[in-house]
């Protein structure tokens, strides 16, 4: 399902109107309900889309992710939606998530500093990222890893998004 010819589709024509009309479609996706779409299919891709297909479709919704991004008003969404959260999980390497959890620094990706209801919190985030898959040496991952990173920079401009940042290790 993940990789489905229907989903690649979808995220070509949402990516096409993007650049067609960056400032509309932009302002379109930046609506609550559609971040969490977004927070739930880059949830179920991370954590259960290990074939190639899979992760061309996790490349294409973080290349729609980093278009929706670049309107600063939607920022603030990446964080309270807790998509900022689950991109985090999955930028820090498992070295990183174990020596935070040891220091006793296991931050709190869940999205309660900003009053993220229980509901609405992924798997991955409740787990702190457990069971994602395995970022390799591949060229689609280290694409993704380009993509994430962007991403999550421009995100860190949102106060809301920088605390989350620093909270979890990405930033000082």
């Amino acid at each position: 399902l993940l990789g489905s010819d229907v989903l690649l589709v979808a995220a070509e024509v949402l990516w096409n109107v993007l650049e067609l009309d960056w400032e509309g479609g932009a302002e379109a996706l930046g609506q609550e309900e559609v971040i969490e779409c977004f927070r739930s299919f880059m949830e179920a891709v991370l954590t259960r889309g290990y074939r190639f297909k899979d992760k061309i479709f996790r490349n294409d919704m973080m290349v729609l992710l980093m278009y929706i991004s670049k309107r600063e008003e939607n920022r603030p969404l990446f964080a309270s939606t807790g998509l900022l959260a689950l991109l985090l999980s999955s930028a820090l390497g498992e070295p990183q998530r174990k020596f935070l959890e040891e220091a006793g620094m296991s931050p709190d990706l869940t999205g309660d500093s900003n009053g993220l209801p229980v509901e609405k919190r992924s798997s991955a985030t409740r787990s702190g990222g457990g069971g994602m898959v395995v970022l390799t040496n591949a060229q689609e991952d280290m694409e993704f890893r380009m993509l994430l990173w962007g991403t999550l920079a421009r995100c860190c401009s949102a106060q809301a998004c920088a605390e989350i940042a620093v909270e979890c290790g990405f930033v000082q």
